[in-house]
């Protein structure tokens, strides 16, 4: 397996930005209480959307598979989506 100098190149950019966005977290230490509270649930309500938006785009595809027809699958999503909208 020869691996080429812009594989390398790639992956030490990668780490490079994944360490960087741990430094966020040491300059949200650094921040007042009072400002962190405020901010802290803003963060982790996105957390938690994003999360579950995840989950629902990973269990897609296995809900296509499991169901007999497609319009199956497609009108189980459309009245979980409309009922979870309200």
């Amino acid at each position: 397996m020869d691996l080429s100098a812009e594989t390398w190149l790639y992956a030490l950019a990668s780490v490079i930005l994944v360490s960087l966005l741990s430094v966020i977290g040491a300059v949200f230490i650094s921040i007042r209480e009072r400002n962190l509270k405020q901010i802290v649930f803003v963060l982790v309500s996105l957390a938690v959307g994003s999360l579950f938006g995840d989950v629902f785009i990973h269990l897609l595809p296995e809900a296509f598979e499991k169901l007999e027809t497609r319009m199956e699958a497609s009108l189980y999503l459309l009245r979980a989506y409309s009922s979870s909208s309200f």
